[in-house]
């Protein structure tokens, strides 16, 4: 009779696992993330307060008008083009929390911009572009 140890075996195959390819939802940001570069954005910093864009400015926790629920994966990054941003990604964007922050950083002299565009989780979340405007 033969050893049944002695016959050599396949290794099992293991299902194909769709989520293998993908990195998990903690990591969709990290430096280098190749959806990043399909929006032309490189991952320069942490910072989440689009205050940081500007000279000797920085976040007046828990005072600042970054503190919204709408800053949600949030850091800051710099485009093709060589211009630090902050990008907010949050799955809703609320009216009333839209127009302070709206307001509060035209006054400050940082433009804003909304898109239905944004590399955290295309198609789930909005982008919230942040970038140094014009002096006002």
């Amino acid at each position: 009779m033969t050893d049944p140890d002695a016959i050599p075996r396949r290794p099992k195959r293991r299902a194909a696992d769709p989520y293998d390819e993908l990195e998990s939802v903690l990591n969709r940001n990290v430096r280098g993330h190749p959806r990043l570069e399909t929006y032309g954005l490189t991952r320069a910093g942490d910072s989440r307060c689009p205050r940081s864009l500007l000279p000797r400015r920085s976040c007046k926790r828990p005072t600042c008008w970054c503190q919204t629920r709408m800053n949600d994966h949030a850091a800051t990054y710099r485009t093709d083009e060589g211009e630090r941003i902050v990008l907010w990604e949050p799955y809703q964007v609320y009216p009333e929390d839209l127009a302070e922050v709206a307001s509060s950083a035209h006054a400050e002299g940082i433009d804003l911009y909304l898109s239905g565009q944004s590399p955290y989780n295309p198609g789930q979340t909005l982008g919230i572009y942040f970038s140094r405007g014009e002096p006002r």
